[in-house]
C-alpha cells in the first residue's frame, strides 16, 4: 500500500516510479478525480426584508474560485430550488447574488456547484422576507 499527498487543489494527478536505467519512467499511474472541497469563507446579505418586486444582494467569497458556480437556492415545495446563479466573480474570490422573495418568509442558502475539479458545498440556511 501507499498513498500521496498534495495541498494543490489540481484534480490531475501522476505517480511515476520504476525508473530505468537512465532514470526515465517505465511505469505510471494518473489519475483525474476531484479531491478538493470548495469553502464559502463568507456570506453578507444587504437585508432580511424586502418589500415584494425588489432585490436583496448576497455577497460573500469562496475558495479556490477557479471553476466553481455558485448558485442562491430557495426552498419550497419541499426542495431546494436555484434561483439566481452568479454571473461571475466579483473581485478576489467573490460572488453576487440577487434574491427577490415572494410574499412571506422563506429559507435561502448559498451552493456552490462541484465539477470533476472540485467538490461542491452549501452554506447554512437563512431566512429572507418579501413584504
Amino acid at each position: 500500500r501507499w498513498a500521496i499527498t498534495s495541498i494543490d487543489w489540481t484534480p490531475y494527478w501522476a505517480v511515476l516510479w520504476a525508473p530505468d536505467r537512465l532514470g526515465q519512467a517505465v511505469t505510471w499511474v494518473t489519475a483525474h478525480r476531484a479531491h478538493v472541497r470548495a469553502v464559502i469563507l463568507s456570506r453578507t446579505v444587504s437585508a432580511t426584508s424586502v418589500r415584494v418586486g425588489r432585490s436583496i444582494t448576497v455577497s460573500g467569497k469562496v475558495s479556490p474560485a477557479a471553476g466553481l458556480a455558485v448558485v442562491l437556492q430557495r426552498y419550497y415545495l419541499g426542495a431546494w430550488r436555484t434561483v439566481y446563479r452568479s454571473t461571475g466573480y466579483h473581485g478576489t474570490y467573490g460572488y453576487l447574488l440577487l434574491a427577490s422573495p415572494p410574499r412571506g418568509s422563506w429559507y435561502y442558502r448559498v451552493r456552490v456547484i462541484g465539477s470533476s475539479e472540485l467538490y461542491g458545498t452549501v452554506g447554512p440556511a437563512f431566512v429572507l422576507r418579501g413584504v
